[in-house]
């Protein structure tokens, strides 16, 4: 039977009186307003882990085909000589998240062609400005956006497929950078000595101070700005507090530079080409067009004009100008320290694009602990944990508390956490077998947390709270506003349904946690699944929520006694050394592995 098929929860697009072929699980949110639908939803091509990891190697080549082209092109147009490296520090994650997404929405295309009969597909005009991101921050947004996808999906329809069409114009959905939101003025001495620090007195007093500083140090994930000073103190250098400014881009689109980033892949791959082609209309203004903001003099200006070391953890993603001016450093032979900043960047067997990314651009990569074989990586202390208890606060009669991810939307990393499609049943379903087997016994201790929102909204995608409290109405659900450290201070046991950093920091706080996961759909590399399985078999690791709910209804009464017994004590010790590992000096030892590197310069 032909079905009409729907790319989007847009809902008018959906066709009426017909069966409808849903792309995916990002469509279904209204669809509890449409009981009578008669709909099929299409399999989700990453659902076999086997084509996941597959596919990490196949992009990952893609990657690394591109990537040395379009470095001699921005070099070209924009009349440098920058080394491949820097331009990978540069753009390198933009062009990894462009080649996931393209290929993601493409992939969906192409499989529910082959795997059904349609009829026909409503699309959406779009033109190439609608597509391109000015900066990281808008192709954050864009990436999580309805409209953006629906224009994406309509554009790989309309020119890769022979799929009847019909167009329609549709509204831009409001987004989350659209809220308002009432703006309070609050007065407190934290805001103040901020207002101080980022003054332009104080400003060119610390350029004058640090100007010739043999380390810079940069959003380190240390938990204090205390630890912070310490740090810059013990290595001789004026701490730098005053706030990175981010570039102002205003947008203009030009045609005659797009023109000039075109290229050609050799490839007999009908995909690789196509997402080729497509470079210049999706790459961001702020590298082409307004790039000259970002190589400023003055942004220059705001950091050392030598230093031997620079330690940063998310500064490679987040500041466009402590970009550039690394990219330039690495290249008079500055050494480049990256420290992880997060969780399951060891564990997990698709490493997503994040790893890759932060190894191929620096020198020396910082770890929690952990080692890979024959690359830059450096165990050392967890940054996250940093300054932080080794046997932090519970409550042995406090909650159960259980911390939750959120429902992603639509797929923007190549990673095993997070996907539509059967991973997103698969975690709806967890949640709700949690609920229906908790709540009658547990109701007045059982809270459930969630995941830190991105914007002005409680939930980052797809909210999770209407879904529980259609269970239970009198459910505890608890926002993202009360931090995890307050809730499980008050908590004896800690319920993580998913691998990441926050089951690190409990078990390496020392805090009584489990954690449920699908080692099916995520499965662990080589190097954690030994650690897993001993997990596992303390009662602390369960693969499904069923496992899970025997052991929490077994030990709740008596938390301590489980958490604390020797053979549980040692495996939580050799697991945390590894992957989290806590330092009774992790500034010395900071300061060590840094001063080494200084020597090597």
């Amino acid at each position: 039977m032909t079905k009409k098929m729907v790319t989007t929860r847009l809902i008018e697009t959906w066709p009426e009186d017909v069966e409808v072929l849903f792309l995916g699980t990002w469509c279904l949110e209204p669809l509890v307003n449409y009981p009578n639908l008669r709909y099929t939803v299409c399999d989700y091509h990453w659902d076999d882990p086997k084509k996941l990891l597959e596919d990490e190697v196949y992009l990952d080549n893609i990657y690394h085909k591109i990537m040395p082209i379009l470095s001699s092109r921005l070099n070209i147009i924009h009349e440098m000589e920058w080394s491949q490296r820097a331009w990978q520090l540069m753009v390198g994650p933009w062009l990894r998240r462009y080649i996931t997404i393209i290929y993601d929405r493409y992939q969906c295309i192409h499989t529910a062609i082959n795997a059904h009969e349609i009829e026909s597909v409503t699309c959406c005009k779009y033109s190439d400005y609608d597509l391109v991101p000015i900066d990281r921050d808008d192709f954050s947004e864009k990436y999580k956006n309805d409209s953006w996808n629906y224009k994406i999906f309509s554009k790989i329809i309309h020119e890769t497929t022979n799929l009847k069409i019909t167009f329609l114009e549709v509204k831009s959905d409001k987004h989350l950078t659209d809220l308002e939101v009432e703006k309070k003025t609050i007065f407190s001495l934290k805001k103040l000595a901020r207002n101080i620090i980022d003054s332009n007195t104080y400003r060119f007093i610390e350029r004058l101070l640090t100007k010739r500083s043999q380390y810079y140090l940069y959003q380190t994930y240390l938990k204090s700005v205390s630890l912070f000073c310490r740090l810059s103190f013990i290595l001789k250098v004026i701490p730098t507090l005053s706030t990175v400014k981010h570039p102002s881009f205003s947008g203009p689109y030009s045609v005659r530079m797009r023109e000039k980033l075109k290229f050609s892949l050799n490839s007999n791959h009908k995909f690789e080409r196509y997402l080729t082609d497509n470079i210049p209309q999706f790459f961001p203004i702020c590298y082409l067009e307004e790039f000259s903001k970002i190589a400023s003099e003055e942004a220059i200006a705001s950091f050392p004009e030598n230093p031997k070391v620079i330690f940063t953890t998310i500064g490679i993603y987040s500041n466009e100008y402590f970009k550039y001016w690394a990219a330039e450093q690495i290249q008079k032979k500055a050494s480049l320290v990256v420290g992880q900043h997060g969780g399951h960047y060891a564990t997990f067997r698709v490493k997503s694009e994040f790893l890759p990314h932060e190894l191929a651009i620096s020198d020396y990569y910082l770890t929690w602990g952990w080692n890979l074989k024959d690359e830059n990586t450096v165990p050392g202390p967890s940054l996250i944990l940093s300054g932080k208890r080794q046997q932090a606060d519970w409550d042995v009669n406090g909650n159960l508390l259980v911390i939750c991810r959120f429902l992603k939307r639509y797929c923007y990393t190549h990673t095993s956490a997070m996907l539509p499609g059967e991973r997103f049943h698969s975690y709806k379903k967890l949640l709700i077998d949690l609920v229906e087997a908790l709540y009658p016994e547990f109701h007045e201790i059982l809270q459930f947390r969630l995941h830190p929102g991105d914007a002005l909204n409680e939930e980052m995608e797809i909210p999770i709270t209407p879904i529980l409290k259609n269970i239970y109405p009198d459910l505890n659900i608890v926002s993202h506003r009360t931090t995890i450290d307050s809730l499980q201070q008050k908590s004896r046991l800690n319920i993580l349904t998913y691998d990441g950093t926050t089951f690190l920091e409990s078990i390496g706080q020392g805090r009584p946690c489990i954690l449920i996961s699908d080692s099916y759909l995520e499965p662990f590399s080589d190097i954690a699944q030994d650690f897993y399985d001993e997990l596992s078999n303390a009662g602390i690791y369960h693969r499904t929520a069923s496992s899970a709910i025997s052991h929490i209804k077994n030990i709740s009464s008596n938390v301590r006694d489980w958490w604390e017994d020797p053979s549980v004590l040692q495996i939580r010790k050799d697991y945390c050394q590894t992957f989290v590992r806590t330092s009774d000096n992790p500034i010395k030892e900071i300061e060590t592995i840094l001063r080494g590197i200084s020597q090597k310069y």
